[in-house]
């Protein structure tokens, strides 16, 4: 049986039955303690949730606050009823637990992001997605540098889209995470809006480094659209199409220089390669025979890990390594 980990409420005497469903909704897994809020109020150190109209006085020292009997994180505003509040009241904990030294706090953190990174990199080393005859491959190296990539794909029914970012940060990689997974559950899934939630996120961590592709390809006419931020490219094996690298930020401002559309072919293939890849590459060889190698490509599953394999056998990878292959059937049913 997993132990019950208290939650102090804190509210007002009239707001008191603000918290009735959320405590009998909460009562099976926490020990909950309700405080009347008062002047000379001292809390105890667990976890703490305020009513709405007391998150301004003590915000500092509670997680969050209550509205409508939904628990709101005060530090982004987003509500958070699905998430599994037991793991966050675990983790606070775990964290509470720790040496109260800020640099060892943040060390720890950074470590429990990498191990998710980790896991999560062991989970998906070759990817393979097949739909109304758009094949998209991907294959992933970690380096040994701070941060790295984080890629995924969304299916959105009309349309395929596809994320890559790279980062120095890992908690920047685990607020995009989240981003991602929040936008996959949402009702509205044009890439304009999630271009505007990292643009948003990127305000917070304008010292590190964050590069952003972002490409939905169209199952009824193959036409693409995009946006590139920073030094990842794409790149088509027949010529046909090279977006370059660049240096625009992550931003609002611009999203305009970033966009690019264009169109695929039956039997055409699109290359998105991560800044580490070409990093590495330039390390180690000719850039030019990169491109070389991916002209003469034909078995993307095959040549991918073929390119990896033979940055990976000179020596161990300094940055992460991510390359994406998105290919057309040639006999798919698309509109010309």
């Amino acid at each position: 049986m997993r132990p019950k980990y208290k939650i102090n409420f804190v509210y007002r005497p009239e707001h008191k039955i603000y918290f009735a469903e959320l405590k009998n909704r909460l009562a099976d897994d926490f020990q909950i303690r309700e405080i009347e809020w008062g002047e000379d109020l001292k809390l105890d150190e667990s976890f703490c949730l305020v009513s709405e109209e007391l998150k301004e006085s003590i915000n500092s020292e509670c997680f969050g606050y209550i509205k409508n009997a939904q628990i709101i994180i005060h530090d982004d505003g987003r509500d958070y009823n699905n998430l599994d509040l037991y793991f966050v009241v675990k983790k606070f904990e775990e964290i509470r637990s720790l040496k109260s030294d800020f640099t060892q706090l943040g060390s720890q953190i950074e470590n429990e992001v990498s191990r998710l990174q980790t896991w999560y990199r062991k989970q998906v080393p070759m990817r393979e997605q097949k739909n109304a005859g758009i094949n998209m491959y991907s294959k992933h190296k970690s380096g040994s540098r701070s941060g790295g990539d984080f890629f995924d794909t969304f299916d959105t029914g009309a349309t395929i889209q596809l994320f890559l970012t790279h980062t120095n940060s890992y908690l920047l990689n685990a607020k995009i995470l989240e981003i991602v997974m929040e936008y996959k559950m949402s009702d509205q899934t044009q890439i304009e809006k999630i271009v505007s939630e990292f643009a948003q996120l990127a305000t917070q961590f304008e010292k590190s480094h964050f590069h952003l592709s972002i490409i939905e390809v169209s199952k009824r006419d193959l036409n693409i659209k995009g946006y590139q931020f920073g030094r990842n490219e794409f790149f088509s094996p027949a010529g046909n199409l090279h977006i370059m690298s660049n240096t625009f930020p992550v931003s609002e401002e611009f999203t305009k220089e970033a966009y690019f559309e264009s169109k695929l072919g039956k039997g055409e293939s699109l290359v998105l390669s991560s800044i580490g890849s070409i990093h590495n590459w330039q390390k180690k060889m000719n850039i030019k025979d990169y491109y070389e190698l991916l002209r003469g490509a034909s078995k993307p599953k095959d040549d991918m890990e073929n390119i990896v394999l033979k940055l990976y056998e000179q020596d161990s990878l300094e940055y992460d390594t991510s390359i994406i292959w998105l290919e057309v059937d040639s006999y798919g049913i698309h509109e010309a």
